[in-house]
């Protein structure tokens, strides 16, 4: 017997986290990511996603009309907002209490692969993108495979064609 008293079959701290290898993580990471853009669900903004020029006490109203015009509310489907730094205005329209249901905002350090898939699209600034891939590719070659091949989209989006562009040739090796 215990002194006191005792429970015989107490509560017992547990965890349920699962650990995966990184590698695993980073695949599932990127695959979501391309699961959304297939979809059409992944919008990349190239500037900041802040709201400017509007007081305090309309932000509510005005992002909530916003998204309504957009299509990406309640209605369409929660909206993930993806920042690179941390958005006050933003993060304060959309953490009042009707706005929870419309969307939410996480900056790149703090997205899991559920965040990015339990949600109806993903609008992500094209910095937070680029901080997403490259902290992801940890089981890619060293080439860094993955950032060129962003490099190519972007600099196909600028209008430069591969004829344009001078790569550099590597030697063959020569043995002696």
């Amino acid at each position: 017997m215990l002194r006191g008293g005792g429970v015989a079959f107490g509560p017992k701290p547990r965890d349920f986290a699962t650990e995966l290898n990184r590698k695993v993580y980073d695949r599932a990471m990127r695959t979501a990511i391309s699961y959304r853009y297939r979809k059409g669900e992944l919008f990349v903004l190239e500037d900041e996603a802040e709201i400017y020029d509007v007081g305090r006490e309309s932000l509510e109203r005005y992002t909530k009309d916003f998204l309504r015009w957009q299509g990406w509310g309640h209605a369409g489907g929660r909206t993930l907002f993806v920042t690179r730094e941390r958005r006050e205005d933003f993060e304060w329209a959309l953490s009042r209490e009707t706005m929870g249901r419309e969307a939410r905002v996480l900056e790149c350090e703090w997205v899991d692969v559920k965040d990015v898939l339990e949600m109806g699209r993903v609008v992500v600034e094209r910095r937070a993108l680029d901080w997403l891939f490259r902290e992801h590719e940890s089981d890619l070659p060293k080439e860094g495979r993955l950032m060129r091949a962003l490099r190519d989209l972007s600099r196909k989006d600028a209008g430069v064609m591969e004829d344009d562009l001078e790569l550099p040739t590597k030697s063959p090796a020569v043995k002696t």
